[in-house]
């Protein structure tokens, strides 16, 4: 999956990415009951408690979920030691 997903994000950078790409280190999906559920680990840190960053990477996520499956679930973007940048749904 994580390849997948920084393929698909390297297709569509825009403005919003500079600075901060390559960002995913990796990408977990796994099935919680009939709902899809995704973590995005990032290598950056958000600088001061900004989470634009994150959101970013959640917006390209849902919508290479929706472009590349069609389906739905919720995401939690975070760092690579576990703190969370942004949480959503696709």
């Amino acid at each position: 999956m994580t390849q997948e997903f920084v393929d698909y994000y390297r297709k569509h950078l825009t403005k919003a990415d500079d600075g901060m790409w390559p960002s995913v280190a990796a990408v977990r999906i796994r099935k919680q009951g009939a709902t899809e559920e995704a973590v995005v680990t990032v290598t950056f840190v958000p600088l001061g408690g900004s989470d634009s960053d994150g959101r970013r990477v959640a917006e390209v996520f849902a919508d290479w979920r929706h472009e590349a499956y069609d389906d739905r679930g919720t995401l939690r973007v975070e760092t690579r030691s576990g703190g969370r940048v942004a949480e959503g749904s696709w």
